[in-house]
């Protein structure tokens, strides 16, 4: 007896082969640069959506690279102001079918007489088989689909009053300020700071030319809006509120200033041999080395 043992398993894949290209989003596409403008069209945003086979780095210089050839168009230079990681987990449901099938054999014994010129055989068969199974198995997978976002300015020029700032929650300033909306604390004045001795660090910025400040993206925005080079500003010192003078700083955006973007953006093999990177790295006077990747 001969049995023939046939397992085959069947894998239900949903990802895709290859990482996202650097191309238009389109709900059609497996991911691609969506772009977007907010707070009355001052701030621009690069947004990147990425598959499976996409990394996080894929994303975040893909993204980069988009703001830098947006301004570029413009024959200015990108601004940025924050960054953000949307990548999300999905989960994936994933599934084997497992198949065995027996064959069918014969057996028996075969007698062979010879009388004359006739030959004859007495054939004693039997059919062998048995029961086939089939299976399936489903699991649930959790993947990560990378996107990342980049809000940035396009512009020659850049205000600043020299400090490094990071959010604040509403619920450590909400008993002073009563309006439960979040604000920056001054974590840094730098020592060019055209406002030392009018800030200090802990300092907490609610209204920029009576804006008020929830954010990062807003200190930016009010900042480089403004007209001349002075603002008014209220601050939390200490618990107390403050009226001050703020002077605001203007500078030329130097190639330097952005040279590290440039090498996150302009590494990957879609991008380097692009317009953007070429006039920006051919003004840099700088060439970056490697593979592509």
């Amino acid at each position: 007896m001969r049995i023939l043992l046939i397992l085959t398993t069947i894998f239900i894949l949903t990802s895709c082969a290859s990482r996202t290209k650097y191309r238009p989003y389109t709900p059609s596409s497996d991911g691609g640069y969506v772009d977007k403008v907010e707070k009355a069209g001052d701030v621009r945003i690069s947004e990147f959506y990425g598959n499976s086979k996409t990394s996080l780095d894929d994303v975040i210089a893909l993204s980069t690279f988009r703001a830098i050839e947006v301004c570029t168009k413009e024959e200015k230079k990108p601004i940025i102001i924050s960054h953000n990681n949307l990548s999300e987990h999905r989960q994936i449901q994933r599934s084997s079918t497992s198949t065995y099938t027996p064959t069918e054999s014969i057996s028996g014994n075969i007698n062979t007489n010879s009388y004359g010129s006739n030959d004859y055989a007495d054939v004693n068969l039997q059919k062998e088989g048995g029961f086939g199974f089939s299976g399936t198995s489903s699991w649930t997978e959790t993947i990560v689909i990378p996107s990342y976002q980049v809000k940035y300015f396009c512009g020659e020029n850049y205000k600043t009053i020299g400090i490094q700032a990071s959010p604040i929650s509403k619920d450590v300033i909400s008993k002073f300020t009563k309006d439960f909306e979040d604000a920056v604390i001054i974590k840094h004045i730098s020592n060019n700071s055209p406002n030392q001795g009018i800030l200090q660090k802990g300092d907490v910025i609610i209204q920029i030319n009576n804006h008020r400040i929830e954010d990062l993206e807003d200190l930016a925005l009010q900042i480089n809006q403004s007209k001349v080079s002075k603002a008014t500003s209220t601050i939390l010192r200490k618990g107390e509120f403050k009226k001050v003078l703020l002077k605001i700083k203007s500078d030329k955006v130097k190639i330097e200033d952005f040279s590290k973007l440039l090498e996150v953006a302009c590494a990957r093999r879609e991008t380097r041999s692009h317009k953007a990177c070429e006039k920006l790295l051919g003004e840099a006077g700088y060439s970056i080395t490697g593979t592509p990747y």
